[in-house]
């Protein structure tokens, strides 16, 4: 769902009204706040394994 370009609010709306998902706006904030410095840790270390091969 973050990659349907929502919001925190917006995720949450969709999970709880379309989904019937039962979960908390804080729970799902610290996901996504987590996801995408998981995100950028990934690139970073991907950026470093093309370097250290050439």
């Amino acid at each position: 769902m973050s990659t349907d370009n929502l919001n925190v609010r917006g995720i949450w709306t969709k999970l709880m009204d379309e989904h019937d998902y039962s979960v908390s706006y804080a729970s799902i904030r610290y996901d996504l706040k987590h996801q995408q410095s998981w995100e950028d840790r990934s690139e970073d270390e991907a950026a470093q394994s093309k370097l250290s091969w050439s």
